[in-house]
């Protein structure tokens, strides 16, 4: 959840719980994080409204989730990596920062998939706890390349590209793991709901 308000006339106060940050951005900062299509600056959801969700349309979104190839983070993260080592010809550039306070938002909303796997499980705990040891492992290796190539910036050694290559290997192996997993258990619950 991410709580916002108008702090001044051009600034934005923001408290996100989630990644544990507060402070106040700028209205062009704001714009560009937020704004999309009709959607202006997010959505306003109105608690009185809420309900459980409906079967119907948790089915569709995994169907759909199901049809998207794997692996489409650690490709884009590999492409960017090769793309860095070779316009600096394996010397670390400031870019791999800036590339890192992106990836690490991505990497901690992979912190979700033990909620989607308690959900399904509907208090079968015994048959989410494989999923959720993948999903912690997968997060955790993410850190570790996070960690790899924070070092590498910060010490300026050549970077060490097949190690990192290994690393994503391992990364897209781990997901594919992990949504394989939650396919198993989004199937057991369909077939109890549906």
């Amino acid at each position: 959840m991410l709580i916002i308000r108008k702090w001044e006339s051009s600034k934005w106060y923001i408290e996100d719980p989630y990644l544990g940050w507060k402070g106040c951005i700028g209205h062009k900062e704001m714009e560009a994080a937020f704004y999309y299509k009709n959607l202006a600056m997010g959505i306003r959801l109105d608690i009185s409204g809420l309900h459980a969700p409906d079967t119907e349309q948790i089915s569709c979104l995994m169907t759909e989730e199901m049809n998207t190839p794997p692996g489409l983070l650690v490709k884009e993260v590999e492409k960017f990596i090769n793309s860095v080592n070779t316009q600096h010809d394996g010397q670390p550039s400031m870019k791999l920062f800036s590339f890192i306070e992106h990836i690490r938002i991505i990497s901690k909303r992979m912190k979700a998939y033990p909620l989607v796997f308690a959900y399904f499980a509907q208090g079968r705990h015994d048959e989410a706890k494989e999923g959720i040891r993948l999903a912690v492992e997968l997060f955790h290796s993410w850190e570790v390349l996070l960690l790899c190539i924070a070092r590498l910036a910060i010490v300026g050694s050549r970077m060490d590209f097949s190690r990192i290559t290994q690393q994503l290997k391992q990364i897209a192996i781990l997901e594919a793991d992990v949504r394989k997993e939650l396919f198993r258990i989004y199937a057991l619950w369909k077939n109890e709901k549906l």
